[in-house]
């Protein structure tokens, strides 16, 4: 059980940052966000988490496995 706790918060971290990021970082760019666009990135931002936190994606790095 402590596994997908660690993987819901990491993805919320990761979402987190991902969404406060993406607006400054087009208009550094240049590029022109619409917010219907913010809306489209939002949502694949949080599918992505949340595949991320449903499908496990193999062992920890610091778990040991015998």
């Amino acid at each position: 059980m402590s596994g997908i706790l660690w993987r819901v918060i990491i993805a919320i971290i990761c979402v987190t940052l991902a969404l406060a990021l993406i607006g400054p970082f087009c208009e550094v760019v240049g590029l022109s966000l619409s917010s219907a666009m913010l809306t489209i990135i939002r949502i694949c931002v949080a599918g992505i988490a949340v595949l991320y936190v449903l499908g496990g994606g193999g062992p920890w790095p610091w778990t040991k496995t015998a």
